[in-house]
C-alpha cells in the first residue's frame, strides 16, 4: 500500500467514524427516518470500503510475509558465500605477507652485488612460488611479458 493510499483509506475511516456517530445522534433526537435511512446508506457504503482496505492490506501483509519467507535461505547463502569469499581473501593475503617477508629476507641475506648468479637464482626461486600460489598471477605476468 502506498502512502497515497494509506492517507485515503485514514480519510474514510475517518469519515466512517464521523458518519456513525452522526447516525447515533440522529437516532437520539428522532430524526426522520428518510434522514437516517440515507445516513445508513452513507454509513454502509463507508464500511464498506473500509472492509476493501482492510482486506487490501491483508493481502499486501501476506505478500510481504511470502516473499520474505522465499527469500530469506537465499540471503542467508549469500552471506554464508560473502563469509567463504573474505576468508579466502585473507588466506591470501597472509599468504602474500609471507611471501613478501621471504623476499625481503632473501634480499637481505644476499652476498655482494657482484654475484648475479645468485640473484638470478633467488629471484627465479622467488617468482616460481610466486606464481605457483596463484595462477591468476601467472596469467597476468605472462600476458605482459607478451605485451613487453
Amino acid at each position: 500500500m502506498q502512502a497515497s493510499e494509506s492517507i485515503t483509506s485514514e480519510s474514510i475511516t475517518k469519515a466512517y467514524d464521523q458518519k456513525c456517530n452522526q447516525l447515533r445522534h440522529q437516532f437520539s433526537k428522532d430524526t426522520n427516518a428518510r434522514a437516517i435511512d440515507k445516513m445508513r446508506a452513507t454509513v454502509k457504503d463507508l464500511h464498506s470500503r473500509v472492509s476493501g482496505t482492510i482486506q487490501a492490506v491483508d493481502f499486501i501483509s501476506r505478500r510481504i510475509k511470502k516473499l520474505r519467507d522465499e527469500l530469506q535461505p537465499q540471503l542467508a547463502k549469500l552471506w554464508q558465500g560473502l563469509i567463504r569469499m573474505w576468508k579466502a581473501m585473507l588466506e591470501c593475503h597472509q599468504s602474500q605477507i609471507m611471501t613478501i617477508s621471504s623476499a625481503y629476507q632473501a634480499k637481505n641475506s644476499m652476498p655482494p652485488s657482484g654475484s648475479t648468479d645468485f640473484s638470478k637464482q633467488v629471484a627465479m626461486n622467488l617468482r616460481d612460488e610466486v606464481l605457483g600460489e596463484n595462477p591468476y598471477l601467472h596469467h597476468c605476468l605472462h600476458t605482459k611479458n607478451m605485451l613487453v
